[in-house]
């Protein structure tokens, strides 16, 4: 995998940082006027113990001493409150930022075609949807806050000292002239340690996901030690770029501390000696000393928020990286959908191929070439062929699922290539393979294939029709039993009857089945073509099988090898014709005999 790329901070970070705090920027804008308030508060206390101390030197009493201690408990008192405020509204702000960012980022993905999934793992995707946000989230909130407080301690601790006596600033300040080489040399480190950190942490995410859903395989094979191994392997070189990342963060944090001892020395070295001189008093050593003192915790945090700042623009470059290839399919879909279908309908439309050539990128080879069909309202096709013969992609491609190339497939002589995915998906109901179903009730995932105002519909008759209603008694809880993921409760056959019977509730004009029944025996297969009869009364069925007995039922049928169609016709035409139709079904009808004796 490509390292992600890194972004100009001036031409993408800034504006996009901007375009997320502006929704907040007037609870965010309170929290740093606060922050500005509770900084400059912190220079009082050091000022009135200065005075208090050269009170105390000129023989105040105790009514002036006590007036002296109300202002300072004024001052902490006010202070906190200031402080409280300005963590609440920043960080409070970021989180609600986070959240519309991890939604908008959600609703998104759920828009993007599948070839913007085949670019992108889904380790990727969920690294970029909690790692990485979490590390924007902490430049939205905390970096700001911590940078804004940092930045305004130094400034009002220069200008106080230099304003009581700019002899001792310059002296104190003199050893921190340093700061801005070092760190520039290790914000840079900085950066390239968490992109690489990130690029593992991804690779780490991609082969967990893997690894955890293909456990079965794993464990029936005996392979687990050497998924330890390629775990072991990928969690080492995170944990080696994580090290990298600690050592270049960590060395900020003592050169900072070290670089502010050096100041302190030289600042009681030189202010003693004014002292002993009466160039100056001992109030204003001790202010400055205090104020000197309190310096030293922004600038040791100036590395937190730096490490922050940079781990947050390396998730920034990945998340704008992403960003960029979302909009890039959104522009091409919103170009390609200048046409309209006409509004529901009762019947199915005339669905024409033409000449259809397709390939997943420039560099694969054609993974259909040249195909045609047309299909009536109301007629079935079937497709065979076998595996990598373009079954799938030809299903997907009339589904909408992808976008054909223009002016290859057609809907009542309308271009699809020229409707949104969204409107030509609705003329479908595809069921794939692998009749995915989501943790969630059998009730629930069935009531997904109906509109939200017909989710409540008996689903009894796709029950029946799919052959899942059998079923049903031997499920605790029945309809209300709780799938884990995947369904991997539930059989092979069970998850594909049960995604039948969901896709058959969306009651689409057209059926598509992508080998739905690959995983139930044929007597069942036959009782399923059989009951489909009255749900297909009036709508478009096309099938995909390796099973020729599911062809029975269509009026044509296409075969097709590496993309090609190399034979059509009817059931019965293709078998007299004595081609590779006629000697696969010959060869599947010897083996059902085998199979009854």
């Amino acid at each position: 995998m490509s390292r992600p790329e890194v972004l100009p901070a001036k031409e993408s970070i800034l504006p996009y940082l901007w375009e997320q705090v502006r929704p907040w920027r007037l609870q965010v804008g309170l929290g740093i006027l606060a922050t500005v308030l509770s900084v400059a508060l912190d220079q009082v206390s050091p000022h009135l113990v200065g005075v208090l101390i050269d009170g105390l030197r000129a023989g105040w009493g105790r009514s002036q001493v006590v007036v002296v201690l109300l202002q300072l408990l004024g001052a902490a008192l006010v202070g906190a409150g200031l402080l409280w405020a300005q963590r609440y509204l920043v960080i409070r702000a970021s989180r609600a930022m986070e959240h519309d960012l991890r939604l908008r980022l959600f609703e998104r993905l759920m828009r993007m075609p599948p070839s913007f999934q085949d670019r992108h793992p889904k380790g990727e995707l969920m690294t970029l949807a909690t790692s990485d946000l979490d590390r924007i989230r902490d430049v939205l909130g905390p970096a700001i806050l911590h940078l804004f407080r940092t930045g305004l301690s130094v400034v009002f601790s220069v200008s106080y000292l230099l304003w009581r006596d700019w002899r001792l600033a310059v002296w104190a300040f003199l050893p921190l002239c340093a700061m801005p080489f070092l760190a520039n040399r290790a914000m840079h480190a900085m950066h390239k340690a968490f992109a690489r950190m990130q690029e593992k942490l991804t690779l780490l995410s991609n082969f967990t996901h893997d690894a955890l859903a293909g456990m079965t395989v794993v464990k029936g094979y005996g392979r687990e030690e050497t998924f330890a191994q390629g775990l072991e392997s990928h969690s080492d070189a995170l944990r080696q770029a994580q090290s990298r990342s600690a050592w270049s963060t960590g060395a900020l944090w003592p050169a900072v501390s070290a670089l502010g001892g050096i100041g302190m020395v030289v600042l009681v070295w030189r202010g003693s000696a004014m002292v002993a001189s009466g160039e100056t008093s001992v109030g204003v050593l001790s202010t400055a000393v205090m104020v000197f003192f309190r310096l030293q915790w922004p600038l040791i945090g100036l590395g937190w928020v730096s490490s922050m700042l940079q781990r947050g623009a390396t998730s920034l470059s990945r998340m704008r990286t992403l960003e960029r290839d979302m909009e890039r399919c959104e522009a091409e879909e919103t170009e390609a959908s200048v046409e309209h279908l006409p509004g529901p309908r009762a019947t199915p439309p005339v669905l024409e191929v033409r000449n259809l050539s397709f390939r997943y990128s420039p560099d694969r080879p054609w993974a259909l070439r040249d195909v045609s069909l047309r299909l009536e309202p109301g007629q079935g096709l079937g497709i065979a062929g076998g595996p990598g013969s373009g079954k799938t992609t030809l299903l997907q491609l009339l589904s909408g699922l992808r976008r054909p190339p223009p002016g290859t497939v057609f809907a009542d002589g309308q271009d699809l290539s020229r409707v949104s995915a969204d409107e030509a998906a609705s003329l479908f109901s595809i069921v794939p393979q692998d009749g995915f179903l989501f943790s969630e009730t059998i009730a629930t995932n069935i009531a997904l294939g109906r509109a939200e105002s017909e989710s409540a519909a008996d689903p009894g008759p796709w029950l029946e029709a799919s052959c899942f209603a059998q079923d049903l008694p031997q499920i605790p809880q029945g309809l209300d039993a709780m799938l884990g993921e995947r369904g991997i409760n539930l059989s092979g056959g069970q998850r594909q009857r049960l995604a039948l019977a969901r896709a058959l509730a969306r009651q689409a004009p057209v059926l598509l089945l992508d080998d739905t029944l690959s995983a139930v025996d044929a007597h069942t297969e036959t009782r399923i073509l059989e009951r489909l009869g009255p749900f297909l009364a009036g709508r478009s069925l096309v099938v995909t099988s390796h099973r020729y007995s599911a062809f029975r039922f269509a009026s044509g049928i296409l075969v097709l090898e590496n993309g090609a169609v190399i034979e059509r016709g009817a059931h019965d035409q293709l078998v007299a014709q004595g081609g590779y139709y006629a000697k696969a079904w010959r060869m599947q009808a010897l083996q059902r005999e085998i199979e009854e004796s």
